[in-house]
């Protein structure tokens, strides 16, 4: 049987217990135990399962599109929370496994898709994925709300600041603080477009001509079904 692994590591889950090459070594490991061909791995990092859009996963929409083209018999992922934490989109990415007669097996939890059973059960575990991950959300909540009201950061630090720690050097007890650099060049970008001369587009060709570049070096998508990653040049 044909097997392809989807395996997923959220930036906040970079421990040994999730990492990609720990979910891998389990695949490969389970396909070897029943004679199963390895085919294929799609590996997304730093991407989050609770997204409700496929799109956001460039790589969970590649394996949707080669179970349509049938290429391959069975998915394998290490376990559900991997696959997905959205109830509406665990239901309807395994309707179209089922459509186009793909099994899926969960290796943590010993789930067999293609059963009546398993089907079941299948439900059911999605549902608590997305229960766990409403809570998870929940309290990520309270959590930067009490940051703000400390007056903290939450997210990341906006252009012109940086984060430091308290042995940072320059008197304060840490947070963030001003690049000057980079807040010098705010300051002309609110010169320029107070004149009424400057779109956003021609700011953001001047950052660049500049050498400045933003800070997200998390991998997107391209538009064409593969992942770029960063820094890139700003735009408007």
């Amino acid at each position: 049987m044909r097997a392809v692994a989807y395996i997923r590591v959220s930036t906040e889950e970079q421990v040994d217990g999730w990492s990609l090459a720990a979910q891998r070594h389990e695949f490969e490991r389970y396909c070897e135990q029943r004679g199963w061909e390895a085919t294929r791995v799609y590996t997304e990092e730093g991407i989050s399962a609770r997204s409700d859009s496929v799109v956001k996963r460039p790589q969970l929409r590649r394996l949707l599109e080669d179970c349509r083209r049938g290429s391959l018999e069975v998915v394998v992922v290490h376990s559900l929370d991997r696959w997905s934490r959205n109830l509406r989109v665990t239901l309807e990415t395994f309707k179209q496994l089922a459509d186009n007669g793909i099994a899926f097996v969960s290796i943590t939890e010993n789930i067999d898709y293609s059963s009546p059973e398993g089907k079941l059960f299948i439900a059911m575990l999605g549902a608590f994925a997305q229960y766990f991950s409403d809570c998870l959300a929940k309290h990520t909540s309270k959590g930067m709300k009490e940051r703000a009201m400390s007056g903290f950061q939450n997210g990341d630090v906006p252009f012109g600041y940086e984060r430091c720690s308290e042995e940072c050097g320059d008197g304060h007890k840490g947070g963030i603080h001003v690049v000057p650099g980079e807040a010098e060049a705010i300051r002309q970008l609110f010169q320029f477009y107070a004149c009424g001369d400057w779109s956003l587009s021609r700011l953001a060709g001047w950052l660049n001509e500049k050498g400045f570049r933003t800070r997200n070096k998390r991998p997107l998508d391209d538009g064409h079904g593969g992942l770029v990653g960063g820094p890139r040049s700003l735009s408007e």
